[in-house]
């Protein structure tokens, strides 16, 4: 009897530490490959993963505040589908909301202004990150004020949004308003991917969209493969050769069952854009690797 009881704890433990161990190990992997990644990199670095199979996280800098750039045409696009929009309602677009002097393809496109399904403005704004597109969504949701109210009845305080891309493209300080911790963009993407936020539609035109984007580095060192739904937001640089943010942040699909939410936010670089790139495909393709080995 003390033998089969013995035998039923040995095996109880040897299921927990398969199961808890290797999120102990993925850490540590993390913290080392991290390290080595960013060493002798002057810049800021704020990382934030979360693991949808075992619901544990691990962050760098989790609490620190990031500029958000682009990445926060994502909550607005989440805030708006909320609110009983179909993809397939009319936008009109006037001529004068198409400003001058910023990225802006659906400009190039209709110079003239036009009319469009939600789902193409919702393409132009996270597939292109249209600046312009951006500012008509952000006003069809009600405003910053808004998009701000909906991320807090979604529990979520670590992301502030307070201006428009407009706002943003005025001054070099005004960026600096939207931003996001780790831990909050960290947040809201657990509950995009536990399909918590939006309906089945919804979901699935947005996850399509960001998994076709061509913008940012994360897939660089992956197999041709892996699924990546993301988004992406960069500043330029300023007088003293500072770049305040290259971000990418999206949810990486490891395996038919396995899927990895991502947040790399650098900020305060004076590394040329092309070593901020670089060291965002270098962390994306430790994080997947650390996470297939652990599986």
């Amino acid at each position: 009897m003390y033998g089969i009881r013995f035998l039923h704890l040995t095996l109880c433990l040897v299921f927990l530490l398969s199961h808890i161990s290797p999120t102990y190990a993925q850490k540590k992997e993390i913290r080392e490959a991290i390290k080595e990644i960013v060493s002798e990199k002057n810049l800021t670095l704020g990382l934030g993963i979360y693991d949808f199979q075992t619901g544990k996280s691990f962050f760098i800098n989790g609490n620190q505040r990031f500029p958000m750039q682009s990445v926060y045409k994502f909550p607005i696009v989440l805030a708006l589908l909320e609110q009983n929009n179909t993809l397939s309602d009319t936008l009109v677009i006037q001529s004068n909301e198409l400003h001058p002097n910023t990225w802006s393809p659906i400009r190039e496109d209709y110079p003239n202004g036009t009319a469009l399904p939600l789902a193409r403005l919702i393409q132009y704004v996270i597939a292109q990150s249209d600046n312009n597109a951006s500012d008509i969504l952000l006003k069809k949701a009600g405003g910053p004020d808004s998009v701000q109210n909906y991320l807090y009845r979604k529990g979520i305080t670590g992301i502030q949004i307070k201006n428009s891309e407009h706002e943003i493209q005025s001054s070099w300080n005004v960026q600096f308003d939207n931003w996001t911790t780790p831990k909050g963009i960290i947040q809201l993407l657990e509950l995009f991917g536990e399909k918590k936020l939006l309906n089945t539609e919804s979901y699935n035109f947005l996850w399509e969209t960001m998994a076709n984007i061509s913008t940012g580095s994360i897939k660089k060192y992956l197999p041709n493969d892996v699924i990546v739904a993301r988004k992406t937001g960069h500043s330029g640089r300023n007088e003293e050769g500072v770049i305040a943010a290259i971000n990418d942040v999206g949810i990486m699909k490891i395996s038919r069952y396995q899927k990895i939410a991502y947040a790399i936010l650098v900020a305060n670089s004076t590394e040329t854009s092309e070593t901020n790139y670089d060291l965002i495909a270098r962390i994306g393709e430790a994080i997947f690797h650390i996470f297939q080995n652990g599986q």
